[in-house]
């Protein structure tokens, strides 16, 4: 950020919701031109917003990819040199970054980004139930997340208000939302001039003729309305970054920055 954008952002500084979508290929969406894939929220973001077009994920694996998306720097400068390897607790991320500018931020969904067995299973509670300590998480403010697991439904969270591990009912992607559209939601509580929160799932994805479930309407409409606030009723702004389709239908009008890597 170049100081005087820095110096703007003391005024009317945008809410930032960074939505991070995995194993999807660019071309897979209907404003791409693909015939198959039925995304219309996503093709009406695409119509009133700047497509970068020529981006890509800076590594082809989540851990590598993570830790350069966080850091701005590649791997393995950032510190992870293997599949297994934690981001160093030291390491600067962008949330260091928009603290610095008064940002309140904040990280749900997948971390993959601490230490973890190379023996146990990849898929499963072991890796899904493991505690990222708080100097571990990158410098966000709240954390609301599971270390990895690649469990679908019935995810492992813990975090700021879990310190211990708690499995929650229902899709992964779903429950990850629920959390993320309760603390984007809660714009009243004035924690801080302007915020930004951080969601990223696995691939959980749900078949775009499915429903979205009566139950989870509310943290839809949440999601919704909140990034929808005129900026005089904004006075805790925040972010997140989402990883679950329907999430990202529900944002589609919000400022977003979706950002596509691989796993």
């Amino acid at each position: 950020m170049t100081p005087s954008a820095e110096t703007a952002a003391g005024v009317g500084a945008p809410n930032i919701l960074w939505i991070v979508t995995t194993q999807w290929r660019a071309a897979a969406a209907g404003y791409a031109g693909d015939a198959n894939a039925r995304t219309p929220r996503l093709d009406a973001l695409a119509a009133s917003a700047v497509n970068f077009a020529q981006a890509v994920t800076p590594h082809p694996f989540g851990p590598f990819a993570r830790a350069a998306l966080l850091t701005g720097v590649p791997s393995p400068e950032n510190g992870v040199r293997d599949y297994f390897d934690p981001l160093p607790s030291g390491a600067r991320t962008i949330a260091h970054d928009l603290a610095a500018r008064g940002y309140a931020t904040a990280f749900f969904g997948k971390w993959h980004l601490y230490r973890r067995d190379p023996a146990a299973p990849m898929v499963g509670p072991a890796h899904a139930k493991i505690v990222v300590p708080p100097d571990c998480r990158g410098g966000f403010s709240h954390w609301a997340g599971f270390e990895s697991g690649f469990l679908l439904n019935d995810p492992w969270l813990h975090g700021t208000s879990l310190p211990e591990p708690v499995q929650f009912p229902g899709y992964q992607s779903d429950v990850v939302c629920d959390r993320a559209g309760e603390w984007i939601g809660d714009f009243g509580s004035g924690i801080s001039d302007r915020g930004l929160g951080r969601t990223a799932g696995h691939p959980a994805i749900r078949d775009p003729q499915s429903p979205i479930p009566d139950h989870k309407r509310g943290a839809n409409s949440r999601l919704r309305s909140s990034a929808m606030l005129p900026s005089s009723r904004r006075r805790a702004r925040r972010a997140a970054v989402i990883g679950a389709p329907w999430a990202i239908r529900s944002c589609a009008q919000a400022r977003i920055a979706c950002t596509s890597g691989a796993e």
